[in-house]
């Protein structure tokens, strides 16, 4: 009887998921006239990307610092003194190739059968630094719009351990082998 309920909660999750995260502001004037062509070039460029588990946890950190200055803390209720004395680009969401997921998910998630674990996945918030950046964003205009952005990853990892398995992901290729690996969505909107 509980099965049922996880399997629905489980697959709305994953919905939300991906239909959310395509909410992309349509940009204005010419570039929308042009057709679907324009916008797709513009928002293909940066579409995600397969990471090393490894190098995100610094991106975690830094999302954990943001929100305490911004008054965010666990537990809640917590006194505030602000700390912020400037402003960052806003992310509102984030854009990405759903073949490209799907792809790593089914990677990863044959990775995990193979090796008897039980494949689940963690959405992790974080926030670039240049030290990422200099690692995966080629180039360097973007790497510093990017800098200090609040960014999205997916961490898989073992339901009945909570342990993750060695990342076996093609790095620089960008594409899964073998699975492991988190996925850093990569397209900030705006």
């Amino acid at each position: 009887m509980i099965f049922k309920p996880v399997i629905l909660c489980s697959f709305l999750l994953f919905s939300i998921l991906l239909f959310s995260f395509r909410n992309i502001d349509k940009p204005s004037g010419k570039e929308w006239l042009n057709g679907s062509e324009m916008l797709q070039k513009e928002f293909r460029l940066d579409t995600g990307r397969i990471v090393n588990q490894d190098s995100i946890q610094t991106c975690l950190t830094n999302y954990r610092k943001l929100m305490k200055a911004h008054g965010f803390s666990n537990p809640g209720g917590q006194p505030f003194t602000q700390t912020i004395t400037t402003t960052a680009q806003l992310t509102t969401g984030e854009s990405f190739s759903g073949t490209d997921l799907r792809d790593w998910l089914d990677a990863t998630a044959a990775a995990y059968a193979q090796a008897g674990k039980t494949f689940s996945i963690r959405v992790e918030f974080g926030v670039y630094d240049m030290t990422y950046l200099n690692m995966y964003e080629p180039d360097p205009a973007k790497r510093v719009k990017k800098n200090n952005r609040i960014a999205i990853f997916l961490v898989p990892y073992d339901t009945s351990s909570g342990q993750t398995l060695q990342p076996h992901a093609n790095i620089a290729g960008g594409t899964p082998s073998g699975g492991g690996g988190a996925y850093d969505f990569g397209g900030l909107q705006p």
